[in-house]
């Protein structure tokens, strides 16, 4: 694939974004808002945000603007026509940013193709709702079957609501827990 460039909205004649993912800095510097173009340009080194994303510091003046690579790249090669406020990476990797790796998605397609390709598994204590983890919940079962303790009593344990020990206990949650008493 050949790699395209075309100027950052917002930053045209400061920087560009490529097909391929990467950023350059057309150099310009001045004094006294007279500006001139130096020779060439340079590649912006990315910086990886949480241990996911590319992203580059982009500069106007003094102010500092933090965008993500990703982004870059779809808001200036793929058209939005629905409007989609997210950006997936197709196969998964989060720091392959070409242009045909990208999409653009609404957070509940995100998280389905996630779920679908293995990236999250949003089940037992990797839920974002979950309150427990793993070996509290096999407690739990061990000690409602040992002790025949109450819900409300092993919720307080836990601080957690009584319903969320019943849901446990009837399996309607924590199904995927692997031993089963």
């Amino acid at each position: 694939m050949e790699e395209i460039w075309k100027d950052i909205k917002g930053f045209e004649g400061l920087y560009q974004v490529s097909s391929l993912g990467n950023i350059k800095s057309i150099r310009l510097s001045g004094m006294d808002n007279h500006y001139r173009k130096n020779r060439g340009h340079f590649l912006l080194k990315p910086t990886q945000k949480n241990n996911k994303y590319y992203q580059v510091v982009l500069y106007v003046g003094l102010v500092r603007f933090y965008k993500s690579i990703h982004r870059l790249v779809a808001e200036t090669f793929i058209p939005n026509t629905e409007n989609k406020k997210t950006v997936n990476h197709i196969n998964g990797i989060k720091t392959d940013n070409r242009v045909d790796n990208l999409e653009w998605c609404t957070a509940k397609e995100n998280t389905q193709h996630a779920m679908a390709t293995g990236l999250m598994n949003n089940k037992g204590e990797n839920s974002t709702k979950a309150l427990l983890e793993w070996d509290d919940v096999y407690d739990i079962k061990i000690i409602h079957q040992m002790f025949g303790l109450s819900p409300r009593k092993i919720a307080d344990k836990y601080g957690v609501h009584k319903d969320t020990i019943r849901t446990i206990l009837n399996g309607k949650h924590w199904k995927s827990l692997p031993i089963n008493l």
